[in-house]
């Protein structure tokens, strides 16, 4: 089990992006407040990591893996969030 982070805010809640790293998802909240912090464990096995993993801005990519996931008995997948950025989890 791992602890995965998602940071909300008003405009930002019960979203499926999560990241691996809880300052990168504090990036995503209003004040940058703990309380803004959401964490969950999840089992690193359910989740799909074939390559090439998908980039967070490429939707087409993005829906392609949730198919594939869905389909496979994955919970869900990586995703790339660009240079330098840790990875993030995609959660169905």
């Amino acid at each position: 089990m791992i602890s995965v982070y998602r940071g909300e805010s008003a405009y930002n809640k019960n979203g499926h992006y999560w990241s691996l790293d809880r300052e990168f998802a504090r990036n995503f909240t209003q004040s940058g407040s703990e309380s803004e912090i959401r964490e969950r464990l999840i089992d690193f096995n359910r989740i799909m990591k074939v390559s090439p993993i998908p980039f967070a801005g490429d939707e087409d990519a993005i829906a392609n893996r949730i198919h594939q996931c869905m389909n496979s008995g994955y919970i869900g997948f990586l995703v790339d969030e660009g240079y330098g950025q840790p990875r993030s989890v995609y959660l169905l």
